[in-house]
């Protein structure tokens, strides 16, 4: 595969702004925490602001879920188990819910 030097130039021009506002970014979260030093929980929700969250398809999730470990793997399993019982029968199952380590400990 071949590219033209101006296509390069372009995407290094623009991936250049975007990291220049996810380090803007990131300094506020820090100077927000007292911090002269940026860290990657400042980095983090400054990428999520700046670029946005990616969703995932059911597919994708899945195959980020398999690579759990056995222990993690059936504790995600009776989060959902306990998910749908509580659910059954409501029109809000399909709201996101918070609190889904309760459901676990059950």
């Amino acid at each position: 595969m071949r590219s033209s030097k101006d296509g390069v130039q372009e995407i290094i021009s623009k991936f250049t702004s975007l990291i220049e506002s996810v380090i803007s970014e990131a300094a506020k979260l820090a100077k927000v925490d007292k911090r002269k030093t940026i860290m990657l929980k400042d980095v983090q929700p400054a990428i999520e602001k700046i670029v946005g969250k990616e969703h995932l398809t059911w597919e994708a999730i899945l195959d980020e879920v398999l690579l759990q470990n056995p222990t993690d793997l059936g504790n995600i399993s009776k989060g959902i188990t306990n998910y749908i019982k509580e659910a059954e029968g409501t029109a809000c199952m399909w709201r996101h819910h918070k609190g889904w380590k309760d459901r676990i400990a059950r």
